[in-house]
């Protein structure tokens, strides 16, 4: 575990905490992350329509607003722009700071919580958890699971090491807990 940005975690505050993120992969150049915690619970687009990673307005809000948000600009220049392909069929491969796994990427790198290896399973902070504005009721349940049409969001992230490496005297460092 490493913790990396900074986003509200708490419901009863306003305080922003560390995000703590659980490493997937590491290669010599870069790391996989996903958070430990779900973060917070959206819905995946606004429109009840059917829509693809490219149109959703979780993409939007991810690689927008909560980009903005959680990271400061020396952890931003860190983050690994990454080429998402599973988009949907026709659909053209985008390229995001910050996204969401795979089907594929969750099952290759993550066990369902019986094995050896990183747990898929997740619960969420106090405020992805809270009742929100809206009329919406967007309610986290136990290991991830949420009331549909929202979703609880646990990001993934690619960190190029080298720049953390060069970074680390006067910005964030990859801290292994």
């Amino acid at each position: 575990m490493t913790d990396f940005g900074r986003y509200r975690q708490h419901a009863e505050s306003t305080d922003i905490t560390p995000i703590s993120w659980q490493i997937l992969e590491r290669t010599a150049d870069e790391c996989l992350l996903v958070s430990s915690r779900i973060l917070d619970c959206r819905r995946y687009h606004d429109a009840p329509t059917q829509t693809t990673w490219r149109d959703s307005t979780m993409r939007q809000w991810l690689n927008g607003a909560f980009f903005a948000e959680a990271f400061s600009e020396a952890e931003q220049a860190i983050i690994v722009p990454t080429r998402c392909a599973d988009n949907g069929p026709g659909t053209p491969d985008t390229v995001d700071r910050i996204f969401l796994l795979s089907v594929q990427e969750v099952r290759e790198l993550t066990h369902p919580g019986q094995g050896q290896g990183l747990d898929r399973r997740s619960v969420g902070t106090s405020f992805a958890i809270q009742k929100k504005g809206g009329g919406c009721h967007r309610r986290v349940k136990g290991y991830g699971r949420v009331d549909i049409p929202y979703y609880g969001v646990r990001p993934a992230i690619k960190l190029d090491t080298s720049l953390i490496a060069r970074n680390a005297m006067s910005g964030p460092r990859l801290v292994e807990s």
